[in-house]
C-alpha cells in the first residue's frame, strides 16, 4: 500500500488534481479538525470540485460528536475514528471502507472466539442501566463490578485495580466528575486507570467539563454493543502495553506506545522515528504558544495547544494531551490572560519533563537498531 500524506486541504486538493490516472487514489483519511479549511469543507470539496468525487473518505477527529458525524455521513464518509487511532481501529475501518470482505471481528466475543480479559467497574445509578452494560460486559468475558454512585466509586477504585472503568456522569451523592477527580488524585503519577464518560449529552461543553476532570474518553447512552466493543478495544490494549512496558513509571506513557508499536509488529527504528518526528514538531509549536502568550493573541496560543494535544495523544503522552487540551480551552472560553499565562506554564513544564525520557528512549531504540 503506498501511502501519500499532505497537511493542508489545499495540499489534498492539488494531490488528487495531479495524480495520473493510473495512480488514482484508493481512500482518503482526512483531520476533522484543521486550521481554515476543515475536514467537513474538505470532503465537500472533494465530492464537488476534485477529479475522484467518489473516493472513499474516513474522518479523522479528537472527540466524537453525533452532529458532526450526521453530517459527514451525508457526504458519504461512513467511517469515523477518535484518534488516538489503534492498529486493530484502523484494519476494521480500512476494512470497511474499501469494501474488502473481510469480515469484521467485533462481535466475535459473544461466540467464543474473542473474549476480553479484564475487570471492569460499572459507575452508574439507574438499575436498568447497571444492569444492561453489565450483562454485555460479562457476555464479552470481563468481570464486572457495580456502584450506584460516585462516592462508591472512589471506595471501590481505592481497594481493587480496575482495567477500565464506566463512569455515569450524572448521579446523587457525588457525580461522575467529582468522583472522577478524587480517582485521579488519588492514582497521582503512579497509575492511570481509563475511565469512560457515560453520558446522555455529548455536546462539546459536557465532553469538555469531562476531560478536564480527568475522564479519557466518551460513551453515548443507551450504550450499544458495537460502540462498548470499540472503547475496549482502544482502552484496554492501552491498559495492557503499560503492563509490559520495559520501563516501569513512566507516567506520560511513552514506553506503552513503544511497547504497542512491537505489539504490532514494528521494530526499533519505526519507533524511534515516530518519536524523532514527536521530537523535532514540538519545539517549534512551543515557541509559537509562547510568542502567542507574550502578544496576547489567543489565536495563536489555541493553534500551537490543539496541535501539540493531537500530536501527544498520538505517542502516548496522556498528561501533556490533557494540558494541553485545558491550555486551548482557556484560549476558546477567552479566559483573563493571567490564567491563559498559568495553563501555558503547565504545558511548558510538562515538556521540559518529558524532553529527558523522550531523549533516553530514542537513544536506546538507535542502539538497538545499531546492534
Amino acid at each position: 500500500m503506498l501511502v501519500h500524506t499532505v497537511c493542508s486541504a489545499q495540499e489534498a486538493m492539488d494531490a488528487l488534481a495531479s495524480a495520473p490516472p493510473s495512480l488514482r487514489y484508493h481512500l482518503g483519511a482526512l483531520d476533522l479538525h484543521m486550521p481554515g479549511v476543515d475536514g467537513l469543507m474538505l470532503a465537500s470539496a472533494i465530492r464537488t470540485r476534485s477529479p475522484q468525487p467518489d473516493l472513499p473518505l474516513m474522518m479523522l477527529t479528537s472527540f466524537r460528536d453525533r452532529a458532526e458525524a450526521a453530517q459527514a455521513r451525508t457526504m458519504g464518509i461512513e467511517v469515523y475514528l477518535v484518534k488516538p487511532v489503534r492498529q486493530a481501529q484502523l484494519e476494521r475501518a480500512l476494512a470497511e471502507v474499501l469494501s474488502l470482505g473481510r469480515k469484521m471481528t467485533d462481535n466475535t466475543a459473544s461466540s467464543g472466539q474473542r473474549l476480553i480479559s479484564a475487570r471492569i467497574l460499572v459507575v452508574e445509578d439507574n438499575p436498568t442501566n447497571q444492569k444492561v452494560v453489565s450483562l454485555r460486559l460479562q457476555k464479552l468475558g470481563c468481570r464486572v463490578d457495580v456502584a450506584a454512585n460516585g462516592k462508591e466509586a472512589v471506595q471501590s477504585a481505592a481497594q481493587i485495580q480496575y482495567d477500565l472503568i464506566l463512569m455515569d456522569c450524572q448521579m446523587p451523592e457525588m457525580d461522575g466528575l467529582e468522583a472522577t477527580r478524587l480517582i485521579r488524585s488519588a492514582e497521582g503519577s503512579r497509575r492511570h486507570t481509563p475511565i469512560i464518560a457515560l453520558t446522555a449529552n455529548v455536546m462539546s461543553g459536557e465532553r469538555e467539563r469531562c476531560l478536564l476532570a480527568g475522564m479519557d474518553d466518551f460513551l453515548a447512552k443507551p450504550v450499544r454493543s458495537d460502540a462498548l466493543i470499540e472503547m475496549l478495544d482502544k482502552w484496554l490494549q492501552a491498559t495492557k502495553t503499560t503492563s509490559q512496558a520495559p520501563e516501569q513509571g513512566d507516567p506520560e506513557g511513552l514506553a506503552a506506545f513503544v511497547a504497542e508499536l512491537r505489539s504490532e509488529g514494528f521494530g526499533p527504528g519505526d519507533a524511534a522515528d515516530l518519536l524523532r518526528s514527536f521530537q523535532r514538531s514540538v519545539p517549534s509549536l512551543m515557541e509559537r504558544a509562547e510568542r502567542g502568550v507574550a502578544q496576547q493573541d489567543a489565536a495563536e496560543v489555541s493553534f500551537a495547544a490543539h496541535s501539540i494535544k493531537g500530536s501527544a495523544a498520538n505517542v502516548g503522552l496522556k498528561q501533556m494531551a490533557r494540558v494541553s487540551a485545558r491550555l486551548e480551552k482557556a484560549c476558546r472560553d477567552t479566559e483573563p490572560w493571567p490564567e491563559i499565562e498559568k495553563r501555558y506554564r503547565e504545558l511548558a513544564a510538562v515538556h521540559t519533563d518529558t524532553a529527558p525520557e523522550l531523549v533516553r528512549l530514542i537513544t536506546s531504540l538507535d542502539n538497538e537498531v545499531a546492534r
